[in-house]
């Protein structure tokens, strides 16, 4: 049996808000929206900093075998790279082999960390997981 999106996804914030996140985080929630838009909106000093936003960003299936492949993007974001980094560390922390509390789902794995902003004023990275869960 799956869950839904936002079963996951309210699992996953439970768990970033009880992590070592919440001591440096101004704000830890989900961005109902594209990357893009959360960039421009980091660019017109609209998101307190640092702050974790999580975004479902798709789906694979593989019929014959019955499993679905979700992947969520964590965007973390802080005045300085350095800030950045740590956050990263801290994410990885929480979210690294975590089945949040959703036992019918394989623990999360990181997939990829890319920059999304560098400017003088902001920095914002993607760290991107993915789980795997039976459909049948």
């Amino acid at each position: 049996m799956g869950y839904t999106i936002a079963e996951i996804e309210t699992a996953m914030l439970n768990a970033l808000k009880a992590s070592d996140l919440n001591a440096v985080c101004k704000k830890i929630a989900a961005y109902n929206g594209e990357i893009s838009l959360l960039l421009e909106e980091i660019q017109d000093f609209l998101i307190p900093e640092p702050s974790l936003y999580t975004l479902y960003t798709g789906s694979d299936y593989d019929n014959e075998r019955g499993v679905e492949r979700q992947t969520f993007s964590l965007v973390m974001i802080a005045k300085k790279l350095s800030e950045v980094y740590d956050l990263k560390e801290k994410t990885h922390a929480a979210t690294y082999n975590n089945d949040f509390g959703l036992g019918n789902l394989l623990p999360f794995k990181p997939i990829k960390v890319e920059l999304l902003l560098s400017t003088p004023d902001h920095a914002a990275y993607g760290f991107h997981i993915e789980t795997f869960f039976s459909i049948d």
